[in-house]
């Protein structure tokens, strides 16, 4: 995806502004080279100007940038998250895990082992 926004920039950059190898063939070219008698700073300068705007950057390779960038961070906190949970359920459900009878076999009740104290006689 990254080198197909690369390849778009590149066409872009020959078809909008700058000097292409086409123009030396082309005489009435829209920017024709130094060597044909075209010294003007500012015919010169406009294809650089054009360049380096915000519109010479591109919104197409922005935008790429900006989606990898957004998948790595959601990759990112994905995993972060699940490993979180992994070390959370490892901490709470380990290897033995002993079963309701003997949870409450360990358990004794006191009712069933101890006798009632004798009854109070009234004089």
């Amino acid at each position: 995806m990254l080198a197909l926004a690369v390849a778009k920039l590149r066409e872009r950059r020959q078809t909008e502004g700058g000097f292409s190898p086409q123009q030396l063939e082309d005489p009435g070219g829209r920017n024709p080279p130094a060597e044909l008698g075209n010294t003007s700073i500012s015919t010169l300068a406009a294809p650089v100007e054009r360049l380096l705007t915000s519109e010479g950057l591109t919104s197409d390779l922005l935008l790429s940038v900006s989606l990898v960038s957004v998948v790595l961070l959601l990759v990112l906190i994905l995993t972060s998250v699940s490993l979180v949970m992994t070390l959370n359920r490892r901490a709470t459900h380990g290897t033995y895990s002993p079963s309701r009878q003997e949870k409450e076999g360990s358990r004794v009740e006191m009712w069933s082992i101890t006798q009632p104290p004798p009854m109070e006689r009234l004089i």
